[in-house]
């Protein structure tokens, strides 16, 4: 997995009294979607991380990427720092299993999942893979992660959603029944990734100690 934008782009100094951001892309993309995300906590002193998981085509179960990402952060985190986590899309399903299943809690702060199949999505139904397969609707991961979700306990819990999105199909299944839901009018579901506005609510909200 590549490391980017861990040295900040700008003068600002590095704030030490907060965490360092990591932000998880979905199925089919990598690191260059979320670079414009990343630039944002940048300018406001945060260090940055962004893996790219692979495979990113969904034929990796959703729990390996989660193993995937616990050893990243395990390399790139100092001993006992913790860190928030961003994921969207399938790359929040990621995080969520990652927090859940391998021992995130006692590294995650605050997680934050934008456009997240949190209860399946019916265009997982259009391609084949193992990972696809977790996030169609009724699924055994999806099951397994719903009946505990009091493992996110102790963890600020966040999801943002789309009622525009047409790849988190319906599109209120990104609603997590645990911290706080924000709905969002963006047109699509590449936006929450890209939009300006929403980029400096992240920050601000992630700011906060």
């Amino acid at each position: 997995m590549n490391l980017l934008l861990e040295t900040p782009m700008t003068a600002v100094p590095v704030v030490k009294e907060l965490p360092p951001v990591v932000i998880v892309h979905g199925i089919f993309r990598d690191h260059r979607l979320m670079m414009r995300l990343g630039k944002a906590f940048e300018l406001a002193g945060r260090r940055v991380f962004i893996p790219d998981l692979k495979p990113n085509n969904g034929s990796m179960g959703i729990n390996e990427l989660a193993r995937q990402l616990g050893g990243f952060l395990e390399q790139n985190l100092a001993t006992g720092e913790r860190c928030d986590v961003i994921g969207h899309s399938m790359g929040a399903m990621v995080a969520r299993s990652y927090l859940q299943r391998h021992g995130g809690r006692v590294r995650v702060r605050k997680l934050v999942t934008l456009a997240a199949p949190h209860h399946g999505t019916l265009t997982a139904w259009l391609w084949p893979g193992r990972g696809v397969r977790d996030l169609r609707p009724g699924s055994a991961f999806l099951h397994d992660l719903a009946r505990d979700l009091d493992r996110l306990e102790g963890v600020l819990v966040a999801s943002y959603w789309t009622p525009f999105d047409l790849i988190i199909v319906p599109a209120r299944s990104s609603v997590i029944p645990i911290g706080r839901n924000v709905r969002v009018n963006l047109p699509h579901h590449q936006a929450l990734v890209t939009n300006r506005r929403l980029a400096r609510e992240l920050v601000e909200m992630l700011g906060e100690v």
